[in-house]
């Protein structure tokens, strides 16, 4: 997965983005991939750099957090800096990455708002 783009991740169903969300998360970001998150933005860093790349990083904040990433997502948007909006949308891309692969439903963390959730999306839909 880690050599696929995000467009090609969305293409495969890989991963969620709330339909709101996803023309804007597409344009900025569609043709990168999980690497370029950590050697453009340097997510992993910003998330402690618990291993040598986001991807594990991000599960293993899942794991300690029972899946709650809103404290990280907190931290890294009131971050110093002009990333800080980018490093909240790439650590709701990476979770919900891991989400999927787990089959459960996303999660999407917002500033200063109630998160957007997959199954809340679904039910609207029915």
């Amino acid at each position: 997965m880690v050599e696929m783009n995000l467009g090609e991740m969305l293409e495969h169903n890989k991963l969620w983005i709330p339909k709101s969300k996803k023309d804007d998360i597409v344009k900025k970001y569609g043709l990168l991939t999980l690497d370029d998150f950590d050697r453009i933005y340097g997510l992993n860093k910003a998330m402690g750099a618990s291993f040598d790349n986001s991807w594990s990083t991000v599960m293993m904040a899942m794991n300690i957090c029972h899946g709650d990433l809103k404290d990280q997502f907190d931290k890294l948007v009131w971050a110093d800096g002009i990333q800080r909006m980018v490093l909240g949308d790439l650590l709701n891309i990476v979770s919900n990455l891991l989400r999927k692969r787990i089959e459960e439903d996303g999660i999407w963390y917002r500033v200063n708002d109630t998160p957007l959730s997959e199954l809340m999306e679904k039910m609207e839909q029915e």
